[in-house]
């Protein structure tokens, strides 16, 4: 009887939660998944519109390197017909311009004797510059098969490719006095043919325009931003400001109150051929000369 008195005695001292407060819990549970739900919902909205956002950059830069892509396609399809118009003009007018030469010859040889001073000096400027529109005709024919007919890529040591120039101009260079200095050079691989031609072409060009004094032409190389950069510097008359636009322009010639061998098309076919090499060429000139300098990627190099 007393243990049954007891356990009525605690089951008073218990309080029944009233239905007034689980309504409330419900509610605040409620609250609480419909703002969790809420904050998912706008994280979802996030994630959702980053994707669509990502997906736009992306379509856009697809649709950026397509053009590039394209526009690629169509300078080079120009500048192959730009290479073929030159090749065919070449070709084309070098024949009558033999014919015109052997005529004048002809003519020459037949009326010489009967031709005064002044016309046989007129038919002498006329064989000069029937002469000067063959070797430019000549010129359009090389720059043509620049990408025409390019030689297999090799590895090239460019300290035997400037030893063997300053060989062909040793007589030149003793006869002026002068001197080519070079660092050590890299090994590189390129076409060993067009190379040998950018460097010929500019040291002949450092010569060229050379001072009173014995010209000095220095060669160096230095590595940079993942690229080698080829410095050729002389210490000749350097190029008048007023010169410098176009300078690497097909038939380019300085103008220096002094005339000088060549047609112009030297610089132009050093561009060409270092762009192939998908590098780039600029200088630098002054009073105290000219430096020309030319790049080549580091995909294209080759250490020794």
């Amino acid at each position: 009887m007393q243990e049954k008195a007891s356990e009525q005695n605690n089951n008073k001292g218990q309080t029944k939660p009233s239905l007034s407060g689980l309504q409330e819990e419900n509610r605040i549970l409620r609250d609480r998944n419909a703002l969790l739900i809420e904050q998912q919902t706008k994280q979802a909205h996030v994630i959702a519109q980053a994707l669509k956002d990502r997906q736009n950059i992306e379509r856009r830069l697809f649709e950026n390197f397509k053009s590039l892509i394209e526009e690629r396609n169509t300078n080079q399809e120009i500048r192959n017909r730009t290479e073929e118009l030159y090749h065919i003009l070449a070709c084309d007018l070098k024949a009558p311009l033999r014919q015109s030469a052997a005529l004048l010859d002809l003519f020459q040889i037949r009326s010489g004797v009967d031709l005064d001073q002044r016309s046989l000096n007129y038919l002498n400027q006329i064989k000069s510059h029937v002469h000067e529109v063959s070797n430019k005709l000549n010129d359009l024919l090389f720059v043509s098969s620049i990408t025409k007919v390019k030689e297999r890529d090799e590895i090239i040591d460019l300290n035997l490719i400037v030893r063997d120039i300053i060989a062909q101009k040793k007589e030149e260079l003793s006869a002026l006095d002068g001197q080519i200095i070079y660092s050590e050079l890299p090994l590189i691989k390129a076409c060993k043919s067009q190379i040998n031609f950018i460097f010929k072409q500019l040291i002949e060009n450092a010569i060229k325009f050379r001072r009173s004094f014995p010209p000095v032409i220095t060669i160096s190389c230095t590595g940079k931003n993942s690229k080698y950069i080829f410095a050729i510097q002389d210490n000749g008359i350097g190029i008048n400001p007023s010169e410098r636009a176009g300078i690497f322009s097909l038939f380019k010639k300085i103008s220096t109150g002094k005339e000088y061998a060549g047609t112009g098309v030297g610089l132009f076919a050093c561009q060409k051929i270092i762009e192939l090499h998908n590098g780039k060429i600029w200088y630098s000139s002054n009073e105290n000369g000219t430096t020309f300098f030319f790049s080549i990627p580091d995909c294209l190099i080759q250490l020794s």
